[in-house]
């Protein structure tokens, strides 16, 4: 036994992981109790060398505990500072607490120390690509740990912690370098089986509302990644448990049970184009594809291929269709069939039967597919006779019908098809919508296109200078206002259901508002019995069963009401095998049949919500908040606040950021920050003080 294990065991009982840091540090002759001190350790470039010292020295006391809590503990003092939290992923720390955490026969206190570094390494973690890594490798060590300490509200709180971030920030692997999920290694069955029988003994005293909350949205993300995990529960345990959280006193709950429900309705990990997508909460930390990444993808398509055909190639291709005679024998005239899509792209159907289904027969001619080689001869027709708008809007015609045939699979109304076919298609759809903005910046369509089959809020300003246009016909601005009721649902329930923070509970409550506006608005244009008002109509009922304390203000005959006529908005769609948005009229379709099973099976449960003092929205989102800020403020990233030693860009705290070269007004971590800031508006702000003068 070295010198430092003895003097860490000559310590009497009971002692602190604190003292042991210290002696930890002494003998590695450390100094980092103080910022003082770690701003020296940076100054003197030595922070990779004193997180080697501490890895090595907890290397070669694998065995002994006291050594290995003193290392964990300086580990979780010096993670603070995410200077030396980005040396402690690049040395592959990680690997460290995960076998402080399996170390065989350890004392309760040290695994207890363990958990909360772990907790802390979930939610301190700058790198996007690290963290996924650790969730991957996390996720099934923390499960078996949760019965343990059902009888330790304050570990139990961060083991469920743990997984929730763990579980959101997994939703960002397909923008990372991961290249597939392994999502059977996750063990998730396993912890949807632990997690819901918990919830099945709410007379547990670590259940408290808040560790429902958390354990609502790890089973909504659960769903999401693997919704075999929650279906295959017996008696349609864990489906029904979903409406029953949409059946609760708590707003937070009632938004987890109803994305819950639409995760299980998709394929798992399911294509950006879903209803309510959980990729916003990305988009909204400002995880997304960088506009590199986007024109590879668009080279990638070749979406331009016709556009830059000479005059003499398009003369060709024209005298030479692909198609020349439908099915009847009638001579196909490609140049009227592509003028009728591109009327009915910016007028609408003439009927409601073509509100349900594309209507072929009238626009062609003749009933015959839309096929690729069909597409390309009425392209190339309406460029040849100098149509280029109205072949750049029946291009986008045509893929969002190849979303919509993608979605029909017969005899199988209720899977989808290959994800990555929908998510090429979408892609398709994005950047043709954007390469014709540059073309045609004052025309309607596109902006209208740019919003269909997205969430976000920076749709609200393609919403608004897509109406604003001359060519904005009553027919686009009905799906302008269609669209964007849908995305303003979507905000309010992204929102609400993932992320625990005020603000974002704040700004959810004030989507609702205006989703209950924007819906008003565009259902007053829409034809009796069409799809979209039935759409609008289920969107609006589920608005009433979300909106704060509607439960308490809702007595048994309204709620029936609203039932009823939810029932009469799905069958409108189910009838018609309607596909967009089928995941809504699914989930509808569910809770109308199975309400009032699930608030049986789970009436123990919906019960102790109901009489618990904090049961409340407020109160639940208050406590949630209350540990949130508490994680954020002990790693310097409190939200909305960027004191002096915070990054610029990623906000996070360290005593080592260095200043700007030009204008010393603002800090970054590190060269990536710093770039990443100029490009996204600091180079129009950034002036030398010199100059200011």
């Amino acid at each position: 036994m070295g010198d430092l294990a003895k003097e860490c065991d000559s310590i009497p009982e009971p002692f602190t992981w604190d003292a042991m840091g210290e002696i930890v540090c002494r003998h590695l002759k450390l100094a980092l109790s103080t910022p003082q001190e770690i701003r020296r350790v940076f100054k003197a470039n030595k922070c990779p060398a004193v997180v080697r010292k501490l890895l090595q020295c907890a290397e070669e006391n694998r065995g002994h505990v006291r050594v290995l809590g003193g290392v964990l503990t300086t580990f979780r003092n010096t993670f603070k500072d995410t200077l030396f939290a980005r040396e402690y992923i690049t040395q592959n720390a990680s690997a460290f607490v995960f076998r402080c955490l399996e170390l065989p026969s350890a004392p309760a206190q040290f695994r207890e120390l363990a958990i909360v570094a772990l907790e802390e390494l979930s939610i301190g973690t700058p790198q996007l690509d690290a963290i996924l890594l650790q969730a991957i490798a996390a996720i099934s060590k923390v499960t078996p740990l949760i019965p343990q300490y059902t009888d330790d509200p304050q570990i139990f709180q961060s083991l469920l912690n743990t997984l929730r971030r763990y579980l959101s920030v997994l939703n960002a692997f397909k923008l990372s370098e991961v290249d597939a999920l392994p999502v059977q290694s996750l063990q998730l069955h396993r912890l949807a089986k632990t997690l819901v029988a918990l919830l099945d003994s709410p007379t547990k005293t670590v259940l408290l509302p808040t560790s429902i909350d958390v354990i609502s949205e790890i089973l909504m993300w659960i769903a999401y990644f693997e919704s075999e995990a929650i279906e295959r529960l017996p008696n349609d345990k864990g489906t029904l448990l979903f409406v029953a959280f949409l059946l609760s006193p708590s707003l937070p709950l009632r938004c987890k049970g109803f994305m819950g429900l639409l995760n299980l309705q998709y394929s798992d990990t399911a294509p950006e184009v879903r209803f309510c997508n959980p990729q916003h909460v990305l988009y909204m930390d400002g995880i997304r594809r960088t506009p590199e990444q986007f024109a590879q993808t668009a080279r990638h398509y070749g979406l331009d291929d016709i556009r830059n055909m000479s005059r003499e190639s398009l003369k060709r291709r024209y005298d030479n269709p692909s198609v020349k005679r439908l099915p009847d024998g009638k001579k196909f005239d490609a140049y009227q069939a592509g003028m009728n899509v591109v009327a009915s792209a910016l007028n609408g159907p003439q009927s409601l039967a073509e509100s349900f289904a594309f209507p072929r027969a009238r626009l062609f001619g003749g009933e015959i597919g839309w096929t690729e080689s069909l597409s390309e001869d009425m392209e190339i027709a309406l460029r040849y006779h100098g149509k280029a708008y109205e072949a750049d809007v029946l291009q986008l015609a045509h893929h969002i019908n190849a979303m919509y045939t993608a979605l029909i699979i017969e005899n199988e109304p209720d899977k989808f098809i290959n994800n990555l076919y929908l998510n090429e298609i979408h892609m398709h759809i994005r950047i043709a919508s954007t390469t014709a903005l540059q073309r045609w910046p004052g025309r309607s369509y596109f902006y209208l296109t740019m919003i269909k089959f997205q969430t976000g809020q920076r749709f609200h300003d393609w919403y608004k200078k897509g109406i604003e246009c001359g060519d904005c016909t009553p027919y686009l601005r009905s799906q302008f206002d269609f669209e964007m009721a849908c995305n303003e649902f979507g905000l309010a329930l992204t929102h609400l259901s993932q992320k625990p923070t005020r603000t974002w509970f704040d700004e959810g409550k004030g989507y609702i508002a205006k989703a209950v506006s924007s819906m008003d608005q565009a259902m007053e244009p829409q034809r009796s019995a069409s799809p979209q008002e039935a759409i609008l109509g289920m969107l609006g009922i589920f608005l009433s069963l979300l909106v704060p304390d509607a439960t308490d203000a809702m007595d048994a005959d309204h709620f029936n009401d609203l039932i009823a006529t939810l029932d009469v908005f799905v069958n409108v769609l189910w009838n018609k095998k309607y596909v967009f948005m089928r995941e809504l009229t699914q989930t509808a379709r569910f809770f109308v049949f199975h309400h009032e099973e699930a608030a049986k099976r789970w009436s123990p449960l919906l019960s102790k919500l109901k009489k618990s003092e904090q049961s409340s929205p407020e109160s639940q989102v208050n406590s949630e908040v209350s540990y949130i800020d508490d994680a954020t403020k002990h790693l310097g990233i409190e939200e909305n606040v960027r004191g002096q030693t915070s990054c610029a860009w990623c906000g996070r705290s360290s005593t080592g950021l260095r200043k700007c070269g030009r204008c010393d007004g603002v800090k970054y971590c590190d060269k990536i920050c710093q770039q990443n800031h100029w490009k996204a508006g600091h180079k129009n702000n950034c002036v030398s003080p010199q100059i200011k003068a």
